[in-house]
């Protein structure tokens, strides 16, 4: 055995009895006892460890540090009361004797002394000399002392958090704002103004105006795949129950209601930048059907403000409205549900003339016909019912008949399939709902009262969103590509 080693081993022990004894000790833990026997920087106190005697300006050669391992036994050894601990977060010492006083005979020592605790100049979580630690002091940037340790939250960093580190919040790796947690940012997508966003100029929804319940709204909403935007842009006035689809690259809009009661027939086009209103065309109404087919918008349908339901087919290339006079078409309706797939429009159901007053008809129109779908099975009867495209099928969600619905269906071309799946949004009527990509969103509505909910169908299920555009209904969506 070396002397080294020996001295180490008794210093080890000699300590070991200061801590079951301190006052025995005279509580001067600091005044040689506590430096021969360790090297103050956590090292071992049995000779294995960082020996006291060591070259403090030595480098380490023994690589980067690992994730901090704390060791409450030994910072603790010999003390009393809370103090920091190696890894930062305050511990709790063995209490001392019903006789003595911690911080008595010194920091966190017992003593039969009385102990005034101070945190002057002291850090969050440094001992105040007596039991506890200072629950105020300096803490990095973004961070707050709380409970004695420096924690990152929405009301301290204006980044993100990663644990209890404050990050800019800019980095694709650790994207956020507000104090969330930090978020990693999956490709395509980049960290943009502190959001995981698709790159500039990538596939965008656009939402306009609606009804709150007690206001028509004349907004213009974006989404780019992360959050919903707000453009600070003029355009059509304030309506609901108007019409989108998109085309070259632009949202087209038609017509709509005021008050529900007076119909619109005005057309716009927004280009992602500017609302511009372009050539009149087809008679007011409200409650019209619009999807994109190759080169063109078709319209269907709506009603008029004498209350007429209308059955006329109209087309849209960019610069005209042209009326088209297929020798059949659907009978007049209004809120019906339309969509494109496989070169072919899709409608279905409404609200129209007969004893109901709701439909359960599939349509689909090519170019030039209107062809009715027989089908063994099909969503049942209704209005305010809305449906999408997306990865080769349209999928169908809600609408009223005697009341509101939450049934989703998909349809491929050639059958409607129910499909039951868990979670199911919430029942609703008169609702957005555009393809995304391989998914469907889906926006609002309204049931009992205005919805300002965001949901995603995936093929398979349907996924609540956190982002949702304020609570309306009878608004319209449309795809900027």
């Amino acid at each position: 055995m070396t002397p080294t080693s020996d001295a180490s081993k008794l210093a080890g022990a000699l300590f070991f009895a200061c801590g079951l004894i301190t006052a025995a000790c005279g509580g001067a833990a600091g005044d040689g006892l506590f430096a021969a026997a360790g090297n103050g920087d956590g090292g071992a106190l049995d000779g294995t460890g960082p020996q006291g005697d060591a070259d403090p300006a030595k480098p380490d050669d023994a690589g980067p540090p690992g994730p901090c391992v704390p060791n409450d036994a030994a910072d603790c050894a010999g003390k009393c009361g809370q103090l920091k601990g190696r890894c930062g977060a305050p511990i709790t010492c063995t209490p001392c004797p019903a006789a003595l006083t911690c911080g008595g005979a010194g920091p966190n020592l017992c003593g039969n002394k009385a102990c005034a605790p101070s945190c002057a100049g002291k850090a969050c979580g440094d001992s105040d000399g007596c039991s506890a630690v200072c629950q105020t002091g300096a803490c990095g940037t973004g961070l707050r002392c709380s409970g004695g340790v420096c924690a990152c939250d929405a009301t301290s960093c204006t980044g993100c958090c990663a644990g209890n580190v404050c990050k800019v919040g800019t980095a694709s790796d650790a994207c956020g704002q507000g104090g969330a947690a930090c978020a990693s940012c999956s490709a395509p997508k980049t960290c943009q103004a502190n959001a995981c966003r698709p790159p500039s100029g990538g596939p965008r929804v656009v939402l306009f105006g609606g009804y709150t319940g007690s206001a028509y709204l004349s907004d213009t909403l974006v989404w780019d795949g992360a959050t919903w935007t707000t453009a600070s842009i003029t355009g059509p006035s304030a309506r609901s129950r108007h019409a989108m689809a998109s085309l070259n690259g632009k949202v087209v809009l038609f017509g709509g209601s005021i008050n529900d009661s007076v119909a619109l027939g005005d057309t716009w086009e927004w280009d992602g930048s500017t609302w511009t209103q372009k050539a009149a065309g087809p008679p007011a109404r409200m409650s019209a059907t619009m999807a994109t087919l190759g080169n063109k918008v078709v319209l269907f349908g709506g009603q008029d403000t004498s209350g007429l339901y209308l059955q006329d087919t109209w087309e849209w290339d960019g610069n005209a409205w042209t009326q088209r006079t297929p020798p059949t078409s659907p009978p007049g309706r209004w809120i019906a549900a339309m969509a494109t797939l496989a070169g072919k429009v899709v409608l279905f159901g409404g609200g129209g003339a007969g004893t109901s007053g709701v439909l359960n008809d599939t349509w689909e129109w090519d170019g030039s016909t209107w062809t009715q779908r027989s089908t063994p099975t099909a969503p049942t009867a209704r209005s305010g019912v809305l449906m999408a495209s997306a990865a080769g099928k349209i999928v169908l969600f809600g609408g009223y008949s005697t009341t509101y619905l939450s049934d989703t269906w998909v349809w491929d071309g050639s059958a409607w399939t129910a499909r039951t799946v868990t979670p199911t949004p919430p029942a609703r009527y008169d609702h957005g709902m555009i393809g995304f990509g391989n998914n469907v969103l889906m926006v609002g509505g309204i049931a009992s009262t205005d919805l300002a909910d965001f949901w995603t169908w995936n093929g398979t299920s349907w996924t609540s969103n956190a982002a949702a555009p304020s609570a309306r209904d009878h608004f319209a969506m449309a795809a900027l590509p």
